[in-house]
Parts: structure tokens; C-alpha cells; sequence
């Protein structure tokens, strides 16, 4: 992902409509080292099978494809820390535990 700011918004709305849930964060994870991705994290309670690469489909039809989360997660809630904010970081730690993109998606 290059170094450029991206209104989150611009990501944001599409994976709302598409994944038809409340809330959706999109956020850029470290994968290794100089290499960070886009990855979303929607608010649901489950997914059908192949939801991920179906959404996936879909916002590459609306978006850059630099704007399309490398990687898509379903969480029941969003973790909060001390202060009532969505925990950033336990989100982007769920991303050790959540099954991967299968082969040849981004």
C-alpha cells in the first residue's frame, strides 16, 4: 500500500452497503515488514461462506484496486478499551486468528 492518505470514508461506505452492517472499520495492518494492507473489520454477527470473497468482488468493481481490504473479518463486536473507543489494536490481533484470503486475492 502506498505511503497516501485516504479519506476512510472512500472505504468505509461501500463495505457498509455491500456487507448490510451497522458498523465497519478499515484499517491499515502491518503484514510484515514495509508491507501494509488495508484490512476491514464488519460488525455482524456471522457470515455465509464465501462472503468475504463475494464483498471483495464487489468493491473491486467500486473501488481502486489499492483501496480493496487485503483482508475482510467478521467480529460479533467491536472490542473497546478503558475509554469506550474501539480497540484498534485487538482488532488488528484477530487478524493472527482469522482464517486467510485464499490464494490469488489480494
Amino acid at each position: 500500500m502506498a505511503a497516501e492518505r485516504v479519506a476512510a470514508e472512500v472505504v468505509h461506505h461501500p463495505v457498509l452497503g455491500d456487507a448490510g452492517a451497522a458498523r465497519a472499520l478499515v484499517l491499515a495492518a502491518e503484514v510484515g515488514p514495509g508491507d501494509r494492507r488495508l484490512c476491514a473489520f464488519i460488525e455482524a454477527a456471522a457470515a455465509p461462506d464465501g462472503f468475504e470473497s463475494a464483498l471483495r468482488s464487489e468493491l473491486r468493481e467500486e473501488l481502486p484496486a489499492a483501496l480493496v481490504p487485503w483482508r475482510i473479518v467478521m467480529v460479533p463486536s467491536f472490542p473497546l478499551s478503558a475509554n469506550g473507543k474501539i480497540d484498534r489494536e485487538a482488532l488488528l490481533a484477530r487478524l493472527a486468528v482469522a482464517p486467510a484470503p485464499a490464494f490469488g486475492e489480494p
